[in-house]
């Protein structure tokens, strides 16, 4: 659960690093820090999929 809170809390961070990128003209930044950010999205998905399956199931 910890794991899947950090994530999330992630990427909240990468907007404030995305809007930052944005506000300096900074193209290349802006989409390092969404591609970042897609990554964490994509882990956070994997991290809550393997969590239902475990709570379904009981056992990991």
């Amino acid at each position: 659960m910890a794991r899947l809170k950090n994530k999330s809390e992630a990427v909240q961070i990468y907007n404030t690093y995305i809007q930052d990128a944005q506000n300096t003209d900074s193209q290349a930044c802006v989409e390092l820090f969404k591609k970042l950010q897609q990554q964490e999205i994509k882990q956070a998905e994997e991290v809550r999929g393997h969590l239902q399956e475990v709570m379904q199931k009981g056992k990991m």
